[in-house]
């Protein structure tokens, strides 16, 4: 098949860009003649061409919100429901119904109107596309995120090095909070929820990027040396350290850092407003409330003492590979070929 894709990014790691380099690498693979077109990100791997503005011949898959492709992939579920879950004041939820908002929306709304397929990376998010875009149930496939199982694996000896770097007491116990928009992740919550959980040994490593960091990392002090705050990076050696991952988020159609925790043998807190939940093999996990710290830090606790918790968490990763994601894109696309 020629099959084209539009992107805003492309490059190994998490997120729509490491999913187009994903698909791109193994695409070439399988023997299909593949085009981008993108603004930005790591060099393209070879074989790759420039997708045309006059695509006629290709199959195009949009994985960002583009009309006029035959497939668009939701991978951030229903913009107004991430708009609105991000909104921490007044200000901030008159901005979420405001005029860029809108016009995001409906330049969403043309993109799965447009599309003969709508893929969505998990039941909560094709529940919320099928909901608030009335299509009809048919036109929306599910195709979870897949994980590198070789670069995200437990890795006994990259764990002693990654606690030594981070300063890790040897019977300390490490929590992570590992991402961007530390509103909408829930940061105040994993704050209080390791707080309440930790003992005087153990260590919450926040990672990411938020416009306000400094504002929401002074009332952190409080939790003094405890606290390791390090530059957004290589997940890899800091899912090495961790013992359990909080990620209570507000809204998440799918937390690709859920499923590459599951895959390194950590246990992930999460909510049930991330679709990632739905994969995560413990309800133990799972809060339903991403503002309940009591909820949070007893899930914490769970996951520190539940024996072979680590090891089920990576048995229901591998379930999961890239390799899976891609051959259900690609098998989307053989039907719409064959249609």
């Amino acid at each position: 098949m020629r099959i084209g894709l539009v992107v805003d990014r492309v490059g190994p790691g998490s997120g729509t860009a490491g999913v187009a380099h994903a698909l791109i690498v193994h695409l070439l693979a399988r023997g299909h003649e593949v085009a981008v077109r993108c603004r930005g990100g790591a060099a393209l791997p070879e074989g790759v061409a420039l997708l045309p503005e006059e695509a006629q011949g290709w199959l195009v898959v949009g994985l960002d919100r583009v009309a006029g492709c035959a497939v668009v992939r939701a991978s951030g579920g229903v913009h107004r429901a991430w708009s609105r879950a991000g909104a921490i004041t007044l200000w901030r939820w008159m901005r979420a119904l405001g005029p860029d908002q809108i016009a995001e929306s409906r330049r969403e709304a043309v993109a799965y109107h447009s599309a003969r397929i709508v893929i969505c990376n998990s039941l909560r998010a094709a529940g919320e596309v099928v909901a608030w875009h009335r299509l009809p149930p048919g036109v929306v496939r599910i195709v979870r995120n897949g994980v590198d199982l070789q670069r995200f694996r437990p890795d006994g000896r990259a764990r002693v090095a990654a606690r030594a770097r981070l300063g890790v007491p040897a019977p300390g116990r490490v929590a992570l909070f590992l991402a961007h928009g530390w509103f909408r992740k829930g940061l105040s919550a994993a704050l209080a929820g390791f707080e309440a959980a930790a003992g005087p040994e153990d260590r919450l490593v926040v990672a990411g990027r938020d416009a306000h960091r400094h504002r929401w990392l002074r009332p952190a002090a409080r939790l003094g040396a405890r606290l390791v705050v390090v530059d957004p990076g290589d997940p890899v050696p800091l899912l090495a350290a961790a013992d359990v991952l909080i990620h209570p988020t507000r809204y998440d159609a799918s937390a690709n850092v859920v499923l590459e925790a599951m895959a390194a043998g950590v246990p992930p807190v999460t909510t049930l407003c991330d679709g990632a939940a739905e994969i995560v093999p413990d309800r133990g996990l799972v809060v339903g409330d991403p503002r309940d710290v009591a909820g949070i830090a007893a899930a914490v606790r769970y996951a520190w003492r539940t024996p072979g918790l680590a090891r089920r968490c990576r048995v229901a990763a591998e379930a999961w590979p890239t390799s899976r994601m891609v051959g259900e894109v690609e098998t989307i696309l053989e039907e719409i070929q064959d249609g």
